[in-house]
């Protein structure tokens, strides 16, 4: 087993391996914006004790409710804080005490089971009901799996080799057992928080079917039929306007049921009466959306409307004044990492992007501590420098994950882009002027004339990410690289880089973090940096071998495993990174049992009044 620091207690028995999960941004996305001049002394007690209403994160908001979730709408908004609340993967990871153990009481399964050198495994489900009364069976994860078996590269946490792939068999013992038999052995923590994690059950019983007035069969279980049924449940989840009235919709086993939805991201839920879970003391759970962080954090001042909600890292000065007005500030550094991704696919850019010194020119135009420092105040955050998350400390982390591989530096970008052909103008693009694939040339498929121009868009809502992105393109200038500026929603952002478009943005920043809700709890990078999916880049065999290595190694050879991979993100520069931002979250002073694990997933089932 590989060893965690305080921040990673584990059962260390073998057969009962606890996992660790973790969203994007967290539980509201910590964006950030001006300090506001309203202000109020007390939150809201309208309520009565019957609703409790979260702020969601001005960098984005729910827009699919299917848990079968395809690339393009792989967010927290959808995942995290919005189809967990009715459709529960099948571990529940963080309690109260314990941001990383597995959540006995919200989990939908008894721990996993490893046996035969860890090749096969055991998952027994817990006897749990859905909201129609009928009993949550063996039918119900098989109908996932089914779909994931015959149709996963419409998965977005598909990573080739991973889950189906190693599945050789499975079969089902009674009606709360499912066995699992491997093509390998397994490192039983990587299987558990990277694959088994990415479950969700799914109510068969109403699901199965291939059209609205069809019957429900069994068409999962074969792969025209899987077909069939995912393709009428995705154009059922493209319909957001009938995400409360859909019968399809009302069919849940998570704590809440949706009862209204707008295309804002509004929503508002009511408890689930059969939740098989601990009884939640409250009626109403509500979503409200903001346009910017600004207004959310106008809103929290005010003090009549959102009980949980978060400040803005530009605003972290005014703290006084939000606990003045009814709030408890609870900080959270959350397991993530942040980026900008590269298009490369795009045909323009592809064969520049695909050259490591020009990725290396870019990491050391990004002036991380001057971020931090200034926009984020020192305390709103911190610099990341590879694809482990660099809080809470960990024994993943590789050496070069450093402010020392790469530091701000345009002198040492200019001598980059110099030593490979390219002429740097006073004013504007550099120019290849020697083409050739030379160790002093601008590289493959890259042809005289031509210049370092790029678009990049960066997500709306935050007002500390237009200052970074100003200050790396004035860095950027300076060493004869242009960037073209651009802002759009954060669903545009997230989904012209969730999967290949040869005319998106060149560089894509949907600037709130990417962490590892999305299949990785333990950050191997398989479905991230592997997978080639995400960030539609040519994965070098190298890494591949990394990561899988990571998937097998087990003890001391696993924490070895992750430095390995860790230290080869950061050296290539696969993307560039940038700093993550704390989520300073504020929860009403009448409120009791809420948390915020490092791993960003929400329980509000958990939360009530004192």
């Amino acid at each position: 087993m590989s060893k965690r620091g305080s921040h990673f207690k584990r059962n260390t028995r073998k057969f009962f391996t606890v996992a660790m999960t973790a969203s994007l941004g967290g539980a509201v996305l910590a964006a950030c914006g001006s300090s506001s001049s309203t202000s109020k002394t007390t939150t809201s007690s309208s309520t009565n004790g019957d609703v409790i209403t979260m702020a969601e994160g001005a960098q984005g908001t729910p827009d699919s409710i299917l848990p079968f979730v395809e690339p393009a709408y792989n967010t927290v908004a959808n995942k995290g804080s919005f189809q967990n609340f009715m459709w529960p993967e099948l571990y529940t990871i963080g309690t109260s005490s314990s941001a990383t153990a597995l959540n006995t009481s919200l989990s939908l399964a008894y721990a996993p089971a490893y046996s035969q050198n860890d090749s096969v495994v055991t998952i027994k489900l817990k006897p749990w009901k859905w909201s129609n009364g009928s009993a949550l069976t063996n039918a119900d994860l098989m109908f996932f799996l089914d779909l994931l078996k015959f149709e996963k590269n419409e998965f977005a946490d598909y990573v080739p080799g991973d889950i189906p792939d190693l599945i050789s068999s499975m079969n089902t013992v009674g009606s709360n057992t499912v066995v699992l038999h491997l093509t390998k052995s397994v490192n039983p923590i990587w299987f558990t928080d990277d694959q088994l994690d990415e479950l969700v059950p799914m109510p068969q019983q109403s699901w199965d079917k291939t059209s609205s007035a069809g019957p429900v069969g069994n068409y999962a279980a074969t792969a025209s039929g899987a077909a069939a049924v995912l393709s009428y449940l995705s154009a059922q989840s493209k319909d957001t306007s009938t995400y409360a009235t859909n019968p399809l919709w009302k069919v849940v086993d998570g704590p809440f049921e949706l009862t209204s939805f707008n295309t804002t991201g509004a929503a508002s839920f009511k408890v689930n009466p059969s939740y098989s879970g601990p009884k939640v003391t409250y009626k109403v759970f509500k979503e409200v959306p903001y346009t910017s962080s600004a207004s959310e954090f106008s809103s929290l001042l005010a003090g009549n409307e959102i009980q949980v909600g978060y400040v803005p890292a530009n605003d972290l000065s005014t703290l006084a004044r939000v606990k003045g007005a009814g709030y408890t500030i609870v900080p959270t550094p959350y397991w993530e990492i942040n980026f900008l991704s590269l298009n490369y696919v795009n045909p323009q850019v592809e064969n520049i992007f695909k050259q490591l010194y020009i990725r290396q020119a870019l990491q050391h135009l990004m002036d991380q501590q001057a971020v931090v420092k200034s926009l984020l105040l020192g305390t709103g955050g911190y610099p990341d420098y590879g694809p482990v998350p660099p809080e809470p400390a960990n024994p993943y982390k590789g050496s070069a994950e450093s402010a020392s591989t790469y530091p701000y530096s345009i002198k040492d970008a200019r001598a980059l882009l110099t030593s490979h052909g390219w002429k740097i103008p006073a004013a504007g693009p550099a120019v290849c002027t020697r083409p050739g694939t030379g160790s002093n040339q601008c590289g493959a498929g890259i042809s005289s004339g031509t210049t370092l121009t790029f678009s990049l868009a960066y997500t709306t809502g935050s007002s500390y990410l237009p200052g970074e992105m100003e200050d790396f393109k004035s860095s950027a200038a300076s060493a004869g690289i242009v960037l073209n500026l651009s802002s759009a929603p954060f669903d545009s952002i997230i989904a012209e880089s969730g999967s290949p478009h040869a005319t998106g943005p060149d560089i894509a920043n949907w600037g709130a973090g990417f962490s590892w809700d999305f299949g990785e709890p333990y950050p191997t990078g398989g479905s991230i940096f592997a997978s080639g999916h995400f960030l539609s880049y040519p994965v070098p065999a190298e890494l591949r071998t990394l990561v899988a290595a990571t998937h097998t190694a087990s003890g001391s050879q696993a924490d070895a495993a992750m430095q390995a991979y860790s230290n080869y993100v950061a050296k290539q520069a696969l993307v560039i990174f940038q700093p993550v931002t704390y989520n300073i979250n504020a929860v009403s002073s009448q409120l009791k049992g809420v948390y915020f694990p490092s791993t960003g997933i929400l329980f509000p089932q958990t939360w009530s009044y004192k």
